[in-house]
């Protein structure tokens, strides 16, 4: 007999005499009072119900299935479907009649079938809300505090994502059909509505729609809880750290705000521009792993870059103009010649590396579509009819025997969205999608370890990005617009990119918020923030896409980030924000609180669960007035009870503490902080090589044993001759310092003791340096 699982954090009871569920969650009506069934405005009527003890790949759950019929005579019946597991539940309705869209109706607006529909008297107060714009800008996230009704606008917020200052935390969204599926809020009446909005061209007979509403404690838990929910549906893995050639290396990116979008070298050839970049590349050891290609290089029906694709090929000059201006009708058109011969493989010749290209909708006009006409839907641009279509057009594309792309990037999601009628359907749209992600899979690429061609996608909306988790192929997404668009730069990017990172990390993908330079350049306004976003990106463990002017680098910043082979330094998961940063609105006039995010790397070591920590603090107040951040180690949830040693970053100095102590840091204007605690064991914490940013990272360190009397380190040999420095912490003064017998020379002073390898060899066969520190026994 299966035993009835437990519910930890929420309430749920049929209430057949009121026909709806009496529900809570931590005992509190953060979502209202009871769920509801409706169609259109009215309330359904529960017909039959069934309950059920079960248990499926997700674990065992209750579940009830109630057959509901409108209140009026008239078509709306469907069968509504809870499935209640400990810390989540999901809810599932299927229609048993056609319905049919109209063109009138707001396409994020409520649901035709609303279960569940979360109502009663009184919301919880005190709530801190988080969900994302529903259309351009892309991801931007929105916040407000008291109930979850307040909301500023009514209508699409996916996903939900409700805590308070316990981090009682709910994630509410679409668990299928994400390109359509709602999570809306009414101000009047009170409701939280989930379900498909009648904007679609149609919802088929027995279309089954899934509700996940995730429930648990901590915002970063419930919300990677929430992510692996999905991916579990969808059968999909989550993205290894180094899966594309965009992921495990730093690349040089030609995309809006670089250097050189729509814009040579000395107004002369883009070819010449890329053959003077690569030399220059090598000539100062900075090795890209890839080059991207943005919107200038093929055949477009129009001048400006948002423009349709005619021919997926180079073209033999292209017009640019300063696109990023707030009055580009004021700029000065221009005329930039491409190359000598209008092939992919003749540019892929001249960077000699992997290459990514730019990618966006189909011109009504391009050769693919007018060869089979009858298989596209011709809008504002052309979209494929269904999945083969779809798949046979971007194989097409992607395959070619005289080049080889390693990553696409599409662009421009946000604008296909809104202006085709082929993505009010429900099936075309998400044929287009899945049609794109099987080609991908299908297409190879030795450049990447996944061995086929990956996508990166720009301009999401959310429901495109939720609906990435469904795609295999897609390993990162921009959290943010274009770089330097509409003076988009610092704290706002900063809050855009600390939210939505969230979600998207959350999904299986990684994040990264567009192209950054390193050091000056004669044509953009200098980066005033690259120490700071350098180190960001890094901890982000997304693509890091570099578009500094030939000659103005940063060499030294950019090596702090790479290895000598231009391979990623990165900690084991991506940076998110401390739970207390979800409460509050940093990026506020009034704010007097920073923001705090974190990440780590597990050591391979003797002493078990040896973990790393690394915290940046920093000022998101949009007129950079003082403000201070307070947090204990402990807070990141990856410490144990014990000493721990902290290293501040910058001042290069050492502070012992417990994980439970708070520390506080004021920080006006552009002050950051970053801080790398260790654990300190038989009296040493090892923090690692400070002459890089993710300093104890797996890449840099294979293993570490720490005795009482020795610690042995492994470091992984870095192939050409880099500056290194090796920080540790130790209570006493080592007798020696040696590799391979040779003694190496240190300093200690106070507990920090530094060393590097400038006259080490490597072990013969074995690609590593073996460090052994000796102490006198005691």
């Amino acid at each position: 007999m299966n035993m009835r699982p437990l519910h930890p954090n929420y309430h749920i009871v049929y209430n057949e005499k009121e026909n709806w569920f009496d529900f809570s969650v931590f005992n509190k009506s953060i979502l209202g009072s009871v769920i509801v069934a409706r169609v259109g405005k009215e309330k359904a009527i529960a017909l039959d119900m069934k309950f059920e003890v079960r248990e499926d790949g997700f674990g065992p759950y209750e579940q009830w299935t109630i057959e509901y019929g409108p209140a009026e005579k008239k078509k709306g019946s469907f069968t509504g479907i809870i499935k209640a597991y400990p810390y989540f539940i999901v809810f599932e309705t299927i229609n048993h009649h056609e319905i049919k869209g109209k063109k009138n109706k707001h396409p994020y607006g409520n649901p035709y079938i609303s279960f569940p529909s979360f109502e009663g008297e009184y919301f919880e107060g005190n709530c801190t809300c988080l969900s994302y714009k529903r259309q351009a800008p892309f991801n931007y996230p929105i916040q407000w505090k008291g109930r979850v009704i307040d909301s500023l606008r009514e209508g699409k917020n996916s996903p939900l994502i409700i805590t308070n200052m316990a981090y009682e935390t709910v994630v509410l969204s679409p668990m299928t059909h994400f390109l359509h599926g709602t999570v809306s809020i009414n101000k009047y009446p009170e409701q939280v509505r989930c379900g498909i909005p009648r904007s679609v061209e149609r919802i088929e007979k027995e279309t089954s729609f899934k509700t996940l509403m995730v429930i648990d404690t901590g915002v970063n838990k419930t919300m990677n809880l929430w992510g692996a929910l999905l991916r579990q549906e969808h059968r999909v893995e989550p993205i290894g750290l180094r899966e594309d050639v965009l992921l495990k290396y730093i690349s040089y990116w030609t995309n809006a705000g670089s250097a050189y979008w729509y814009r040579s070298i000395h107004k002369t050839s883009y070819e010449n521009t890329l053959k003077k970049l690569v030399a220059h590349h090598e000539s100062i050891g900075l090795h890209f792993g890839s080059y991207q290609l943005d919107s200038w290089w093929y055949h477009k029906d129009g001048d400006h870059y948002t423009s349709s694709i005619v021919e997926w090929e180079p073209k033999e000059e292209t017009t640019g103009k300063n696109f990023n201006s707030m009055v580009t009708a004021m700029a000065r058109a221009k005329t930039i010649p491409m190359f000598q011969k209008d092939k992919l493989s003749y540019v892929q010749s001249i960077l000699k590396k992997p290459i990514g290209c730019h990618f966006k909708q189909i011109s009504k006009d391009a050769i693919y579509v007018n060869d089979n006409r009858e298989d596209f839907l011709i809008d504002h641009f052309a979209m494929p009819k269904n999945k083969s279509v779809a798949k046979d057009l971007f194989k097409r594309l992607f395959n070619h025997p005289r080049w080889a792309l390693s990553y696409v990037i599409h662009d421009w999601l946000s604008f296909m969205n809104e202006r085709h009628a082929g993505f009010r359907s429900i099936q075309m749209s998400e044929d287009y999608f899945e049609g794109l992600d099987e080609a991908c899979l299908e297409t190879p690429s030795s450049n990447n370890e996944s061995g086929h061609l990956s996508l990166q996608f720009c301009m999401t909306q959310p429901h495109m990005t939720l609906n990435s988790v469904k795609m295999q192929s897609v390993t990162s997404i921009r959290s943010t617009s274009d770089s330097n668009s509409f003076f988009v730069e610092g704290p706002k990017r900063w809050r855009w990119h600390l939210y939505a990172s969230k979600m998207i990390q959350a999904l299986g993908k990684y994040a990264f918020y567009d192209n950054r330079r390193s050091g000056k350049s004669s044509y953009i306004l200098p980066n005033k923030y690259a120490k700071f976003e350098m180190i960001w990106l890094g901890l982000s463990c997304g693509p890091i896409g570099i578009g500094d002017q030939l000659g103005k680098e940063n060499m030294s910043l950019i090596k702090k980030v790479i290895k000598s082979d231009g391979e990623i330094i990165k900690p084991d998961v991506p940076a998110v924000p401390l739970d207390a940063c979800y409460i509050y609105n940093p990026y506020d006039v009034s704010s007097k609180k920073g923001v705090t995010v974190f990440s780590y790397s597990q050591m391979s070591s003797n002493t078990q669960d040896y973990k790393v920590l690394y915290l940046l603090s920093f000022n998101m107040n949009p007129i950079r007035k003082k403000v201070t951040t307070t947090y204990a180690l402990k807070e990141t949830h990856h410490t144990k009870a014990g000493s721990y040693v902290v290293y501040d970053y910058f001042s290069m100095t050492l502070q012992v503490c417990n994980e439970q102590d708070l520390k506080t840091y004021s920080m006006k204007g552009r002050k950051i902080y970053y801080h790398i605690g260790a654990p300190i064991v038989h009296g040493f914490a090892y923090i690692g090589d400070v002459s890089k940013h993710v300093c104890a990272s797996n890449q840099l360190v294979e293993h570490i044993d720490i005795g009482p009397n020795s610690v042995t380190i492994d470091i992984s040999y870095i192939r050409q001759p880099q500056q290194s420095q090796w920080v540790c912490y130790s209570q006493h003064k080592p007798q020696r310092i040696t590799s391979d017998l040779t003694e190496i020379s240190y300093e200690f002073k106070e507990g920090k003791l530094v060393f590097d390898l400038k006259n080490v060899d490597l072990i013969k066969d074995l690609n590593k340096v073996r460090i052994r520190i000796e102490y006198t026994a005691k």
